[in-house]
Formats: C-alpha cells, sequence, structure tokens
C-alpha cells in the first residue's frame, strides 16, 4: 500500500479540505427541511384538501363546499330529498357526480362547478417557499460549516423536484386505473434524472474548481483503500472456510454420482 501512503503524505494533498458532507447530518437536513415540509403542503393543500381550501382540485377529486353556499343550494332545490346534508362538505369534482337538479342549481352558487382543474397560485408561494427557505439554509452551511459541502445540493434538489412533481401530478383525474401508476412513473422519472443531472453539474463545478487535484485525489485514495478492504476480506474469508471445512465420506452404493451413472 505504498501508493496510498504517498497521497496521504503528499505536501500538495489538501486532507482538511471537506468535500462529502456527513451522511447523518445531511440526511436529516434533507428530510426536517424538505421532504417533510413538502408531505405536509401535498397531503394538507394538494392531495386531500384537508384545509378545505381548494387549491389543488382534479377531475373526480376533493371539493369543499361551505354550508353557507350548501344553504344556497338547498333554497333553490324545491325537492327536498335532493338536499345537501351540512356539515358533509366534500364533494367529487365532477359535474356528474350529482343529480342534474342538484347541479344546475350548483352552479348558479358556484360557477363552474366540476369543469377542468384547480391549482391556486399560493402553492406556487408555497412550493417556492419551502425552496428558498432551504437554500437560504443550504448555502451558507456549506461555504461555512466543516459538516457539509456542496454535495447536499443534488439530493436536496431531487427531492425537492420529486415532491415538487407528486403535488402537480395531483392535478391528473382521480380514482382512474392510470392515476397512481402515472404517479409514481413521473416522481421516479423526475427524482433519478434530475439527481444525475445536479451530480453531473457538481462534478463538473469541482472539477473546474482550485480543488479539482485535492477532490480527485481523495476519490483515488478511497477507491485504493476500499481494493484493500475488499482483498484482506477475501482472504480472510478463505482462511475462514479452509479452516471450517468439512470432509464427509460417502459410501460408494450411496455415492449418487456413480448410481447417476449407472455404477453398483
Amino acid at each position: 500500500m505504498k501508493t496510498i501512503n504517498n497521497f496521504k503524505n503528499s505536501s500538495k494533498f489538501e486532507n482538511n479540505v471537506a468535500f462529502k458532507s456527513n451522511k447523518l447530518i445531511k440526511f436529516l437536513l434533507i428530510l426536517f427541511l424538505t421532504l417533510i415540509p413538502l408531505i405536509v403542503i401535498w397531503v394538507i393543500f394538494a392531495q386531500f384538501n384537508l384545509l378545505g381550501l381548494n387549491w389543488v382540485v382534479s377531475q373526480n377529486g376533493q371539493y369543499f363546499i361551505s354550508n353557507a353556499q350548501i344553504e344556497l343550494i338547498n333554497d333553490k332545490l324545491t325537492d327536498p330529498s335532493l338536499f345537501l346534508e351540512l356539515n358533509h362538505n366534500f364533494y367529487t369534482w365532477n359535474v356528474e357526480s350529482h343529480d342534474p337538479r342538484v347541479y344546475q342549481e350548483t352552479v348558479q352558487v358556484i360557477p363552474n362547478y366540476g369543469i377542468g382543474y384547480i391549482f391556486s397560485n399560493w402553492m406556487f408561494l408555497l412550493i417556492f417557499g419551502v425552496l428558498g427557505i432551504n437554500l437560504i439554509i443550504y448555502i451558507p452551511l456549506s461555504l461555512f460549516s466543516k459538516k457539509i459541502y456542496l454535495d447536499i445540493f443534488p439530493m436536496f434538489l431531487s427531492t425537492w423536484f420529486g415532491m415538487t412533481t407528486l403535488i402537480l401530478t395531483g392535478l391528473i383525474p382521480q380514482n382512474q386505473p392510470y392515476t397512481i401508476p402515472v404517479q409514481i412513473l413521473a416522481i421516479v422519472i423526475v427524482f433519478i434524472g434530475t439527481l444525475l443531472l445536479f451530480n453531473f453539474i457538481f462534478n463538473k463545478i469541482i472539477a473546474n474548481s482550485k480543488w479539482a487535484e485535492s477532490y480527485y485525489r481523495k476519490l483515488i485514495l478511497e477507491d485504493k483503500e476500499s481494493e484493500e478492504y475488499y482483498e484482506d476480506y477475501l482472504k480472510n474469508k478463505k482462511k475462514f472456510n479452509n479452516n471450517n471445512k468439512t470432509v464427509v465420506d460417502i459410501p460408494d452404493n450411496e455415492n449418487p454420482d456413480i448410481k447417476k451413472n449407472g455404477e453398483k
């Protein structure tokens, strides 16, 4: 391992330069600052519309109608059996989901009810707000922290793009056979595609920076050390197998190989 020692002892090699973020800290930052906030946005404001704000609604999606709107609709209906129930305010955003008579009165209260999709500009504020807050935190950390470096950005940005795709695919008509497969496929393609792209960009930035030589020397060192560990593993495995090898004598009349060849 003289080559490795030469790398370690090289005067030109900057051992104090950090190129890889601490894995645990990197994971926790992306989890709590990027992934969880976007999941909360997806659950509360988009896919399930839990607050009833109707910011992201697709065909067959959940649409919230207020009690005041329900009362106005019921006032217009002449048949009590058609009355919409108060305090049960979530309805399917679909023109075919109600009796035609109910729909006729509903569109008088809610114009264009059940037509097209809804995507509020407030969603852009939430989604890009998470991006902005993350950048405000990650940029200083990557510049001044000894635990976080530029390599956090490919995974962070890929996570953000993947979750943003999940939110946007909420506009696909719901409860269709293709809805979930299309959502999963879109998220996987976007996440992997952006991860490869940003890793490529990251490597280009490093390659053209003043730290390029140090960075690639460290990669070579890690590769050679991993080879050494793997070789040690193989040697120890072989030694272990030799020490624990047992020989079992099988009588000729019970040997399956002999029987197979027709010998007795």
